[in-house]
């Protein structure tokens, strides 16, 4: 039974360990967890994320929920995970985004890219052990400081849904993995790392169809693209299911360079002749809700 729904938008109320969603029925997920050892969102010590005894303890704490992730996510589906580092009482940098994602793939998690997220406003950070005498460094923690985190992108094979047209850049160039254009928006209530909404928008328009997905099977809509360039045009059909299942097809091609780009339909990628629903997307962390919107 859902916490709360208005027809679109849903909300459970539940251990991300255990959510009562139905298996291999989730197209795309966007989340980010609490990082380790920067906030304690609850006291029940047994079930709190970010507040581990160990960096180990932690990673297990996200294996765990992307265990459950792995369960209800669909088979051509995509995971995205947003997490930043963090720094242990001595001051080491811990590694803690390269933890999560070793541990994820060890458990069966297909590592696709690493996407550096570049902050244009990156939180101010502490100086604390620097030491000055009469207005003169004499010995400190200098670091430069965080601008950045990582966002993985996981699958659970080869064989998922992407729609690399639908994230291109205003030059119409293939989206690399330094995301620079996210733009930083203030948040007035009790919470000190909201998403950003371009982030989860970026995610979600890669991992699914803008047309909808088949209301019976689930499989999503293809975009066709008609590519024109010095050397002619050609049509490529994006959606990565079409271009698995159909490997000897000459116009399902996943990366086609062109100068210019229109999309002219979109297409089932089943048999089913069903009506189309919107994709199912996912956030197992919702905080302000942010993916919801």
């Amino acid at each position: 039974m859902s916490y709360w729904s208005n027809g679109i938008a849903t909300l459970h109320h539940s251990d991300a360990r255990e959510m009562p969603i139905e298996s291999n029925s989730v197209h795309c997920v966007v989340t980010s967890p609490p990082y380790y050892g920067l906030r304690k969102y609850r006291a029940d010590e047994e079930l709190v994320i970010g507040d581990e005894s160990t960096p180990e303890k932690y990673v297990e704490s996200i294996v765990a929920v992307f265990n459950e992730v792995y369960r209800v996510l669909r088979d051509d589906g995509m995971a995205w995970l947003n997490l930043g580092d963090s720094y242990s009482v001595n001051g080491t940098l811990l590694g803690i985004p390269w933890r999560v994602a070793f541990a994820l793939q060890d458990n069966g998690w297909t590592l696709r890219s690493d996407v550096i997220w570049s902050k244009k406003a990156p939180m101010p950070e502490s100086m604390a052990g620097t030491r000055y005498q009469d207005g003169v460094l004499r010995q400190g923690s200098w670091r430069s400081t965080s601008s950045h985190e990582h966002i993985f992108q996981l699958t659970k094979s080869m064989n998922y849904y992407s729609d690399g047209e639908a994230v291109k850049t205003d030059t119409q160039a293939n989206r690399r993995d330094v995301w620079r254009d996210i733009s930083p928006e203030p948040y007035a209530g009790e919470h000190f790392a909201t998403f950003p909404p371009d982030l989860p928008r970026l995610c979600i328009q890669a991992s699914t169809s803008e047309a909808g997905v088949c209301g019976s099977c689930g499989n999503q809509w293809a975009r066709v693209v008609e590519h024109t360039n010095a050397t002619g045009t050609v049509t490529a059909e994006y959606g990565a299911n079409i271009i698995a299942s159909r490997p000897n097809n000459p116009h399902a091609r996943s990366n086609v360079n062109g100068s210019s780009n229109l999309t002219l339909a979109w297409k089932p990628t089943c048999d089913c002749n069903a009506d189309k629903i919107p994709a199912t997307v996912l956030d197992p962390f919702t905080g302000t809700g942010t993916t919801l919107l």
